[in-house]
Formats: structure tokens, C-alpha cells, sequence
């Protein structure tokens, strides 16, 4: 009984394989009609302009010659092991509540990173920056200079923050003028990251001028300094940004199908889908990947489109990429675990110009001398509804809103300064400022 048992389930698995393998040779293999759709994607996506090669990516990337390439001294860094809120709070205090030992604490901190300061220091003196990265790598690829970009910006606006203080606006101006520049080596590279780090500098060093000019509004430097930041704020060009979305998922999906592929995108055993060993026997990875690319040649037409139809052609291209990538289970759990899928991310242009229209409301209220209770907004519409912006002061705060009807968009009213710049730890509850400052 039992040997007729065993016989039953080795013809049951026999059967089972068969009826695989012949999926497989029906349906799954990758078949030579296969791999002409996928050329022929990959060839349309040429044409459409999108780099279907990491050489050809690698080739639109700003370079740089060595007497004018900063990138040397950002890979000398060793980004120190200190909070990005410990920054914010030491600076808060310096700013708002200046006393001696808040000095000290900034100049104790400066000392400590005298070296990283120098190195910073050096890097801004050139005009361009390029790491002639090792594009091959795709995904895998690291990009740790940024986090030494962001450091090296937080120290320079440190050194600002104690010049300010110590009424010295012109070298507190300078300071500022340097994170621009580190600003603008961040955005050579014009991937999403470059882009989105390049305007996170760019948008906190603008903050330190408004924040100064608003404890010292008698200093007509740091409104001026803004004036010309605002004048020269950065464009953001979508589809740029994104010509090597291609390159990445395809980079993706290889590297997920092997051991040492996603060792090096940091996939842990433990990650990887249950079905990664056996799907290849019921689909062919190479029309999934024809598929990928056609997916992402709409999303790349999607990113070019105005904003009004942009978000619905995005999600359909996310969705329609989604789908193809069934076949590589985990290197689609990756991908989608990074990808930016919001409505930010999909009308991060908009978002930026309303970042700009805050910093434009500030300045206006810090003009004349002393922060205004109105000022002109007819001019500062917003770019999500073509309304005026709401701007308010009361209690020492200014509060500043754009108007965004879809409430899928995170776009919050701006308070400034922060109620931990008036206050620190001593923060009221709802109502309570006004005697809280002893108004």
C-alpha cells in the first residue's frame, strides 16, 4: 500500500512538471518574438529620447574638468554622527534667544568640525561638480556625497546663524551664498535625488536669510540676499529629471532575479518573494520587460504633460508598469518601496513654485523695517487653482497658505517663524501665545 502511495504521488508530481515545462514551451519561454518586442521598445524609447542604456544615461550627466570639479573634497567628508534636529535647535535658540552660552555652544560645535569646515570651504570655491560615477552599477549604485552636501550646507548656515548674531551681516550673507553654491553642485546630476537635495539646500538656506531678517528686519543685507535668491530660484524641469527612471527599473529587475544582485541593493534573504524561484517557468521575463519599457515610455510622456492631465496619465502608466513587473516578484516589491507615488512627487513642480510663493509672502512681510499685518498677494497666485495666497500675522507669527483643492496634495499653511523659534520648549496650547509672550 505504501510503495503504491509513493508511486501516486511521484506520478502526480511527474505530471505536475510536465504540465510546467509545457506551460513553459507554450506560453513562458523567451522566445526570439520576445526579444524582438523588447528591442523594438527599447528602440522607440530611443526615439522618444529616453536613455535606454546606462552609457547613454551617463552621457547626459553635466561633467566637469578637474580645475573647476568640486567633487573630490565632498568625497573627504565623513558625515558626523550629530541630528539634523540638534542643528535646528541650536540654531533656533542662537537666532531667537540669543545668550552666551547658546554662542558658545555654536562656536564649541564649529571648532569640533573646523576640518569638515574646510573642506566645505574649498568645494564652494569651484563652479561645478562631478563624480564620474560607475553608472553601470544602475540601482545598486551609491550616493553618499549628498548626505555630506546637506552637512556641509548645515555648517556654512551655522557659521551664519553666529555671524548674524553677532551683528556681522555681510559675512552671515556670505555664508548663505555658499550653500547656494553647494545648491547648485548638488543639481549636476539632475536625477530626482540631485534635484530634490539641490532644492532642499537651496529652499533652507533662503529660510536662514528670512529668519535673520526677521530678528534683525532693521538690516536691509539679509532681504536683499533673499530678493536675489528669489529672483534666481531654481526651475524644475519634470521630465529631466526623470529620463532615468528606464535605466533604473530595468537595473532592478535584473539585479532582483540573483543572489549577489540583491545583496547589492541591500534585499535581505528574508525579502525576497516565495515565488521568485519557480515564476520564470510560467511567464517569459523578456516580454515582461518589453512590457516594462513601454510602461515607462508613458510615464515619461506622462511627466511632460500639463498638470491638469498629468496625475491620471501617471497613475495609469505607474499601474500599467506595476503589472509588468509581475514577473520579477521581489524586484517589484523593491522598486515600488522607493518609488515616490504620490500626487507631491507627480506635480513636485507645483509644490516648488509654492515654496517659492511662501518665501515671496515672507519677504513682503518683513519689507519696511517691521513684519507687516497685510500684504499685496494678487500677484502671488497659486499654481494649483490660479487663486491669490492667503497671508496673516498675529502674534508674532506669520501664516501663509496657498490655495490647493485636491486633498491628496500636502500642502499645509506655512507658520513663520516656528512657534519652537518664538517659544523653544515652552509651548503654549491653542490661544495661549499672545500671554505666553507676554504680549
Amino acid at each position: 500500500m505504501k510503495r503504491k502511495w509513493v508511486v501516486g504521488c511521484a506520478g502526480i508530481f511527474g505530471i505536475v512538471l510536465v504540465a510546467a515545462v509545457g506551460w513553459k514551451l507554450t506560453f513562458g519561454r523567451d522566445s526570439a518574438a520576445d526579444q524582438a518586442a523588447f528591442v523594438e521598445q527599447l528602440t522607440l524609447a530611443k526615439t522618444e529620447g529616453i536613455p535606454t542604456t546606462w552609457q547613454a544615461f551617463a552621457a547626459t550627466v553635466r561633467t566637469a574638468k578637474p580645475q573647476e570639479n568640486a567633487a573630490k573634497f565632498y568625497q573627504k567628508l565623513s558625515l558626523e554622527k550629530m541630528g539634523y534636529s540638534e542643528f535646528s535647535r541650536l540654531e533656533a535658540d542662537l537666532t531667537f534667544r540669543p545668550t552666551p552660552e547658546h554662542v558658545a555652544a555654536a562656536l564649541k560645535l564649529l571648532g569640533q568640525k573646523k576640518a569638515a569646515i574646510a573642506l566645505v570651504e574649498q568645494a564652494i570655491k569651484f563652479p561645478k561638480c562631478w563624480f564620474n560615477r560607475d553608472w553601470s552599477k544602475g540601482a545598486a549604485l551609491p550616493m553618499i556625497e549628498y548626505a555630506y552636501m546637506k552637512y556641509g550646507a548645515k555648517l556654512l548656515a551655522l557659521k551664519g546663524s553666529v555671524a548674524a548674531q553677532a551683528g556681522h551681516p555681510a559675512e552671515a550673507v556670505d555664508n548663505i551664498r555658499g550653500a547656494f553654491r553647494i545648491a547648485r553642485h548638488a543639481e549636476q546630476e539632475g536625477t530626482p535625488t540631485a534635484v530634490t537635495v539641490s532644492e532642499g539646500i537651496f529652499s533652507s538656506a533662503v529660510r536662514h536669510l528670512a529668519a535673520w531678517a526677521y530678528v534683525h528686519p532693521k538690516e536691509a543685507a539679509y532681504q536683499k540676499a533673499m530678493s536675489d535668491a528669489l529672483h534666481a530660484w531654481p526651475s524644475t524641469k519634470l521630465q529631466e529629471m526623470h529620463r532615468g527612471d528606464l535605466n533604473e527599473v530595468l537595473s532592478v529587475v535584473d539585479l532582483s532575479t540573483t543572489e549577489s544582485g540583491r545583496t547589492a541593493l541591500g534585499i535581505k534573504p528574508e525579502q525576497v518573494s516565495r515565488s521568485e524561484g519557480f515564476i520564470s517557468l510560467f511567464t517569459s521575463r523578456t516580454r515582461a520587460k518589453a512590457k516594462i519599457v513601454e510602461a515607462e515610455r508613458h510615464v515619461w510622456a506622462a511627466f511632460a504633460k500639463p498638470p491638469a492631465v498629468r496625475v491620471k496619465e501617471l497613475k495609469d502608466a505607474r499601474n500599467e508598469l506595476s503589472l509588468a513587473m509581475g514577473p520579477f516578484p521581489t524586484g517589484s516589491q523593491y522598486y515600488f518601496s522607493i518609488a515616490q507615488e504620490d500626487k507631491n512627487t507627480f506635480l513636485y513642480d507645483q509644490v516648488w513654485e509654492s515654496r517659492r510663493l511662501f518665501f515671496e509672502a515672507i519677504l513682503r512681510g518683513l519689507s519696511g523695517g517691521s513684519v507687516r499685518k497685510s500684504i499685496k498677494t494678487a500677484d502671488l497666485l497659486s499654481p494649483f487653482d490660479g487663486k491669490p495666497i492667503n497671508y496673516g500675522f498675529y502674534d508674532r507669527q506669520m501664516t501663509i497658505s496657498v490655495s490647493c483643492p485636491d486633498s491628496e496634495i500636502n500642502m499645509p499653511p506655512l507658520k513663520f517663524p516656528t512657534l519652537y523659534e518664538l517659544l523653544g520648549d515652552a509651548k503654549p496650547k491653542t490661544g495661549a501665545i499672545r500671554k505666553a509672550l507676554g504680549l
